[in-house]
């Protein structure tokens, strides 16, 4: 069955055979040889929105066209986000080590390997001074920062959270190293933690 089409202006002129000359919508819908209910549908349509009425074929009105455009926009946004979790480097990977001298070795040869320029360690004792040295045995420009910076972090606190948090902070550069404590590390000579290996 053929669907009709009825151009805007054959539809602003039925509406307005209803409204400014007074026939009754029946009288109307049976003279220009429309359904009763397509003719009221017009009628609303042109009194809820007189500008944007009848847009004609295949065009939107503006509050349908914006919500497409937006819907693209989101589209396009989410293809973005995506890609961007993809990125080498977004999220590094997290490796444990223990704080022997053999396993700090280790930590800077693993931050060498990645191509590493700067550790930011947050710590409040001394037991941080040991891998501070060691890594900058190896070149490694180390700087310890007071870990308050990571106590605000919402959400669950873990070492591997604060890590995450403060190598961030570092990224962007948001972060002042503690150099009296640097300057003082050289007259201890810390014993910390068990040591796992």
């Amino acid at each position: 069955m053929k669907r009709w089409t009825f151009s805007k202006e054959f539809k602003i002129e039925a509406v307005r055979l209803v409204q400014e000359r007074g026939v009754a919508v029946v009288q109307a819908s049976w003279d220009i040889e429309v359904a009763e209910s397509v003719l009221r549908r017009w009628i609303r349509e042109a009194n809820a929105a007189p500008t944007s009425a009848f847009p004609g074929n295949g065009q939107q009105r503006a509050e349908l066209a914006e919500v497409a455009a937006l819907k693209k926009e989101v589209a396009k946004l989410k293809a973005e986000r995506d890609i961007l979790k993809n990125v080498p480097g977004r999220n590094p990977p997290v490796r444990a080590f223990g704080t022997f001298t053999q396993n700090l070795q280790a930590l800077a040869e693993w931050f060498a390997d990645r191509g590493t320029t700067g550790v930011a360690m947050g710590a409040t004792g001394v037991c941080w001074i040991s891998a501070f040295e060691i890594l900058k045995a190896r070149g490694l420009n180390g700087s310890q920062v007071n870990p308050r910076y990571a106590k605000n972090v919402p959400g669950r606190k873990s070492h591997v959270g604060d890590a995450s948090w403060l190598r961030q902070l570092q990224s962007y550069g948001l972060l002042r190293g503690g150099s009296a404590l640097m300057r003082r590390s050289r007259r201890y000579a810390p014993t910390c933690g068990s040591g796992s290996g």
